[in-house]
């Protein structure tokens, strides 16, 4: 498959907005997925996006787990960018078994962002598996791209310190087509 599915409008001319929710784990993180969100949208021509951005260690907070969980079920686009290639913490575990059950199969996109220590050798990357595994079972598509972050050293802005829950990513213009995954360089398509 070379491309992911047309985010379309149901009735022509109709507005769509694309729901897409956000899990990062640091300041670098959240900013390579804001980059990412960015340079998708921008090639897919996305009028709309409406996203809500939540911190990884702010899952273990019960309201905002159930915020996080609640914009999963619904979202268009689920993007997680982490900084590990062995697993998560338990909240995150939580979150994901929470959503999975009640999504709609067969819809939507799961874009994985994960950051590798190191350049990449044989080592497995087992964040990379557990996440083909969840796209696998909700019938999602997914996105897989890695990179290098061991030189960005994670920061924490004051307000995150204090809040860990989302906050709002500005819209870019255009209209609502079919994402190409070609012309997204370092991107690979997972089964």
């Amino acid at each position: 498959m070379t491309s992911l599915r047309p985010l379309t409008p149901a009735a022509p001319g109709a507005a769509r907005v694309v729901n897409v929710t956000v899990v990062y784990e640091d300041a670098a993180a959240r900013d390579w997925a804001r980059e990412t969100c960015e340079e998708m949208f921008t090639v897919a021509g996305v009028k709309e996006v409406q996203s809500t951005w939540w911190r990884l260690d702010g899952l273990s907070e019960p309201a905002v787990l159930a915020g996080a969980v609640s914009k999963a079920i619904r979202a268009d686009v689920i993007v997680v960018a982490i900084r590990t290639t062995e697993g998560f913490p338990l909240p995150f575990y939580v979150w994901v078994g929470t959503w999975l059950p009640h999504r709609l199969k067969g819809k939507g996109e799961l874009v994985a962002l994960i950051a590798t220590p190191r350049p990449r050798s044989f080592q497995r990357n087992r964040a990379g598996e557990y996440l083909s595994a969840v796209a696998q079972r909700a019938g999602m598509h997914l996105l897989l791209k890695e990179r290098n972050l061991a030189l960005e050293a994670p920061e924490f802005s004051e307000e995150e310190s204090r809040e860990g829950h989302p906050a709002a990513m500005p819209a870019p213009n255009g209209s609502i087509k079919a994402l190409d995954r070609d012309s997204l360089p370092g991107w690979r398509m997972a089964a």
